[in-house]
C-alpha cells in the first residue's frame, strides 16, 4: 500500500531486523483494485520479515474487488460505491473494524506457535489498536500504540457529539491498557496528555516520520 503508515513502518521495520528482532507482521490480504495499492512496496520491506493476511471483511471485499464489474455502467457503480460508504461510514471506529475479529483469531494463534516479547499496533486504522488491546488482554505482553493522528479529539475528522463521545470512551479505554503510546509530534503528544489527564508523560514518545538517509 502507498501512503504514510505502510512507509512509516517499512522503515522501522527494516530498523528493527537490522539490529536483531524477528518482526512477524499481521494485516490484511491484498486487495488490487484498492487505489492505493502497490506490489512493488513490498520490496520495502526486509526479507526475514514473515508476513501474516487474513481476511478484511465483506464490505471491504466488495469495495476494492474491483473498480468496476464487467459491464456495469458507470452510474450503477458509483451508486453501488455511495451505498457501500454509507455502510462503512456506520462502523466504529473505522471500516476496518470488519477485519478484528479475524486478525484476533489469527493472533491468537500465533501467539500460542511464537514466544513473542511485544505487541505493536500502528493506526490509523485505529481499528488496528483494538485488535492490539485484545492481544494485550489475552497475552499479557507488553504493547506498544503507534498513532500517526490523534483519534478522539482529532479536528481535522469532523464527526457529530455522539461519535466524537463514543470515540473518546474506546480511546480512553484502550490508553488505560497500553504500555507506550508512540505520536509523530510533540503537539498531539501535549493534546493527548490534555485530554487524558491518567496518561503519564512517561509513557508517551515521539517518533517524528522521517526520511531514510540510504
Amino acid at each position: 500500500m502507498i501512503g504514510t503508515r505502510p512507509l512509516r513502518w517499512a522503515q522501522l521495520v527494516r530498523v528493527l531486523s537490522a539490529r536483531g528482532w524477528q518482526v512477524d507482521l499481521l494485516t490484511i490480504a491484498p486487495s488490487p483494485g484498492h487505489p492505493r495499492y502497490d506490489a512493488d512496496s513490498l520490496n520495502l520491506l526486509p526479507e526475514d520479515l514473515r508476513v501474516y493476511r487474513t481476511w478484511p471483511g465483506p464490505l471491504h471485499r466488495l469495495a476494492y474487488r474491483r473498480r468496476r464489474r464487467p459491464g456495469e455502467k458507470i452510474g450503477a457503480s458509483a451508486s453501488r460505491k455511495s451505498k457501500l460508504d454509507v455502510l462503512k461510514a456506520m462502523l466504529v471506529p473505522d471500516p476496518a473494524i470488519e477485519w478484528v475479529p479475524f486478525a484476533l483469531a489469527k493472533g491468537l494463534r500465533l501467539l500460542r506457535e511464537h514466544d513473542y516479547r511485544l505487541i505493536i499496533s500502528s493506526g490509523y486504522p485505529f481499528s488496528a489498536h483494538l485488535l492490539g488491546y485484545w492481544l494485550k488482554r489475552r497475552s499479557g505482553l507488553p504493547w506498544v500504540a503507534d498513532s500517526g493522528d490523534p483519534w478522539a479529539f482529532n479536528p481535522a475528522w469532523p464527526r457529530p457529539a455522539w461519535r466524537i463521545r463514543l470515540d473518546r470512551h474506546l480511546e480512553a479505554r484502550l490508553l488505560k491498557r497500553l504500555d507506550r503510546l508512540i505520536l509523530t509530534t510533540a503537539g498531539a503528544k501535549a493534546g493527548y496528555l490534555e485530554h487524558y489527564p491518567d496518561l503519564s508523560p512517561e509513557q508517551v514518545s515521539v517518533l517524528p516520520s522521517g526520511y531514510d538517509p540510504a
